[in-house]
């Protein structure tokens, strides 16, 4: 999307000449996008839309342009759900990469939703995130105001920037809470924003305004790096073995030395409970398609079709995969919901599977560690 929203700036500019690859190009990238996120769609729509606009408004649209837009649009689509039909999982994408992101979040109207997503702090919010967003909130009412007093509301360029960041601000909050992956939508659009403003003052304060945002960058990034390495433990003074380097966590120190004790080639997991990062740690292939049962109890999406297909797909993967070892949450120190053995007996095929098939071998880190029983020496 960015790559796509770059390309557009690049025929946006006035007094330049039109490329048409350039508009074609964009459409392909932004066709991609939608699959990544659902979200993105909403980006995606605007921005193919200006293209068409600025585009008719610079040379007019001719019909083989019209069809070269089209097919770069549909091209993408037709292969990726092509391919998704050949191996009958349309039916499945739709369910759950449609229904289940678009079914986010609270149940409220658009203006509450922006007020929690905008205004409210969450409590695990890092205040950098806090300021951004009342930033980019407060550019994005003040710049049309700005606009509208120059008489440079309804120029193109003017337009595509207003609407663009409102697009932004309600995609950010369509769930109507703080998820902190949603704000980074706000960096596609915050530099266009600051740069347009740039553009509307005299030689002189430009200098100045483009000092002042260097200067902000680089205290932005700094800071950003010395939060991010002060998340990291410091293994200062510990044993410098690989394994200490690579993992931090208690638990994935004494899963990985069961495995090597057990001679478990290529060991495979399954975690109930909200703790990717031990796969990562680890090095462990999950042994589900959802690495936390978020899914199979409903938390973010109460919809009964999906939690009883995801479910399905759950012990249809612990089936065929059969992991090595098995993680279930004593308590819910690390999620927002229930994924304890009590949660688990509420899905009786599951736990009744997860009981045959899996022995305790261990208690640690808020989780009970059990290993598969053919693991286990008479």
């Amino acid at each position: 999307m960015s790559a796509g929203l770059y390309l557009f700036s690049k025929n946006l500019r006035e007094n330049e000449l039109h490329r048409n690859l350039f508009d074609f190009t964009s459409v392909i990238l932004l066709s991609i996008s939608v699959y990544a996120k659902p979200h993105a769609a909403l980006f995606a729509f605007v921005i193919v839309f200006f293209i068409l606009v600025n585009k008719f408004k610079k040379e007019g649209l001719s019909l083989a342009y019209i069809v070269k837009f089209l097919a770069s649009g549909f091209a993408f689509s037709v292969l990726f759900l092509g391919f998704l039909y050949l191996y009958e999982s349309l039916d499945e994408f739709f369910l759950f990469y449609i229904d289940i992101n678009l079914g986010y979040g609270n149940k409220i109207g658009l203006p509450e939703r922006i007020f929690n997503a905008f205004v409210v702090r969450s409590t695990t919010e890092p205040g950098l995130n806090y300021f951004v967003k009342h930033l980019y909130l407060l550019l994005t009412l003040i710049l049309p105001v700005i606009l509208l007093l120059r008489k440079r509301f309804w120029n193109i360029k003017s337009l595509f920037i207003v609407v663009f960041s409102v697009v932004t601000i309600i995609s950010i909050s369509i769930p109507g809470t703080n998820y902190g992956h949603y704000y980074n939508f706000i960096l596609l659009s915050l530099p266009l924003i600051l740069g347009f403003i740039g553009e509307e003052l005299g030689e002189i304060w430009q200098h100045i305004y483009k000092s002042a945002l260097l200067l902000l960058c680089t205290v932005f990034f700094s800071y950003s790096l010395i939060e991010h390495s002060n998340r990291y433990e410091d293994l200062k003074g510990k044993d410098k073995s690989y394994y200490n380097k690579l993992v931090r966590t208690d638990v994935s120190r004494s899963l990985i030395q069961m495995a090597n004790e057990l001679s478990i080639k290529s060991p495979k997991l399954a975690i109930f409970d909200w703790r990717n990062e031990i796969y990562i740690e680890t090095g462990f292939m999950p042994a589900t398609h959802y690495t936390m049962p978020e899914r199979l109890i409903g938390g973010q999406v109460p919809d009964e079709k999906i939690i009883s297909k995801a479910r399905v797909i759950y012990l249809d993967d612990l089936k065929k995969n059969k992991p090595d070892f098995f993680l279930v949450a004593k308590g819910t120190t690390y999620s927002y919901w229930d994924m304890t053995l009590n949660a688990m007996k509420q899905m009786p095929d599951i736990y009744e599977y997860f009981s045959d098939n899996y022995s305790l071998v261990g208690d640690q880190s808020d989780l009970l560690i059990y290993l598969r029983n053919d693991h286990i020496k008479p």
